[in-house]
C-alpha cells in the first residue's frame, strides 16, 4: 500500500513538472474541468485517492502528514458535490483570468502535495 501512495506521490510531482514546463496546459486543463460535468469527475477521484491516503496512513513513516492530506482532498472532493460544479466553474473562470505568474504559483500545489506524499509514504 505504501508503494501505491509513493507512486501517486511520484504521478503528482511529474504533473506539477509538465504544468510548470508547459502554461498552455494549464490553461487547456481549466477549459476542460470547466465543461460539462468534468469536475464531479475529478472530485471522484480525489475522494479515491483521499481513501487511499487514509487507508495506507497507518503503514507510512509520517502518518500525521498522510491523514492530513487524505482529509484535505476528502474535504475538497466533497466540496463539489456540496456547492455543486457551478460555484467552482466561477472559481476556475477568475483563476483563468489571473495573470501566467499566479497560474503557475497555483500549479506548485500538486508539486508540493507530491514531495510531501513521498516524502511521508
Amino acid at each position: 500500500m505504501v508503494i501505491i501512495v509513493k507512486s501517486l506521490g511520484v504521478l503528482m510531482i511529474f504533473a506539477a513538472v509538465i504544468l510548470q514546463l508547459n502554461v498552455s496546459t494549464i490553461k487547456d486543463l481549466l477549459e476542460f474541468f470547466k465543461v460539462g460535468k468534468r469536475l464531479y469527475y475529478a472530485a471522484v477521484i480525489r475522494v479515491i485517492i483521499a481513501s487511499l491516503l487514509l487507508l495506507a496512513a497507518s503503514r507510512c513513516a509520517n502518518q500525521a502528514i498522510i491523514i492530513t492530506l487524505g482529509v484535505i482532498f476528502l474535504a475538497s472532493g466533497l466540496m463539489v458535490f456540496v456547492f455543486g460544479d457551478a460555484r467552482f466553474k466561477k472559481i476556475i473562470e477568475s483563476l483563468q483570468k489571473q495573470p501566467e505568474l499566479i497560474q503557475r504559483a497555483v500549479a506548485l500545489l500538486p508539486f508540493l502535495m507530491g514531495v510531501l506524499i513521498v516524502y511521508s509514504a
